[in-house]
């Protein structure tokens, strides 16, 4: 059954409801929590369009929540956002056709920087500090995605960058070892967990929904 113009203007203003709040905890630095607000708008994501292309005569070069999505969900190796974005522009088309830009090619793009992530996530797990020129050439990605994969890591207290001034280079260190133990969020329920960090490379099985899933490492100022 066609939307009707109050059901499309519905749909734009939950959209926007959960972009701003989106918006409020990546400026709270819970970046986790905007990529989760961010999916949740998809569900509108498509009547938004259909109204503004048609009542406002809007023309998109992009839409916010995919961006958001692409942007931080690769540095935090949560792979599960990604692939509910391309379950979506599968099923929905009209988002790639209405958009100028080819949101495929993104979306593939995102998962070499997160692929990348993973790598230099492991490098540094397995070896106490390292040499960032060994590090920049082991991870292949672009200078871009690399410069923002370390500012977000070091911002977000993953990792510590130190000066040898005799060797005058920088070396990467993991903020806190593998063993110790800190707190990650299930992507597909939200449950909090606690348990070593090394556990949460991997697939692991949440206690609560019982979803195969690699949880997503939270900052220590979150609390369950």
């Amino acid at each position: 059954m066609a939307l009707k113009k109050a059901d499309l203007e519905r749909h734009r203003d939950e959209y926007y409801r959960l972009i701003a709040a989106a918006n409020e905890q990546m400026d709270r630095g819970h970046v986790f929590d905007a990529i989760k607000c961010a999916v949740a708008s998809w569900q509108y994501l498509d009547g938004m369009m259909r109204y503004e292309n048609r009542f406002q005569g809007r023309e998109f070069d992009n839409v916010e929540c995919v961006e958001i999505v692409l942007g931080s969900a690769p540095y935090f190796l949560d792979f599960e956002s990604l692939d509910a974005l391309e379950d979506l522009l599968k099923t929905q088309r009209r988002i790639e056709k209405n958009t100028a830009h080819n949101l495929a090619d993104k979306l593939a793009a995102a998962r070499k920087v997160l692929s990348a992530a993973h790598t230099g996530w492991n490098l540094l797990a397995n070896c106490d500090d390292l040499v960032e020129s060994q590090f920049r050439r082991q991870i292949k990605i672009d200078d871009k995605s690399y410069d923002r994969l370390i500012g977000i890591w070091e911002s977000n207290e993953v990792i510590t960058i130190t000066m040898t001034m005799t060797e005058n280079t920088r070396r990467l260190r993991l903020t806190t070892r593998m063993r110790k133990r800190t707190c990650g969020k299930c992507p597909a329920c939200g449950t909090v967990a606690h348990a070593p960090k090394a556990k949460f490379l991997d697939n692991v099985e949440c206690p609560k929904c019982r979803e195969s899933v690699v949880f997503v490492l939270l900052n220590r100022d979150v609390r369950a």
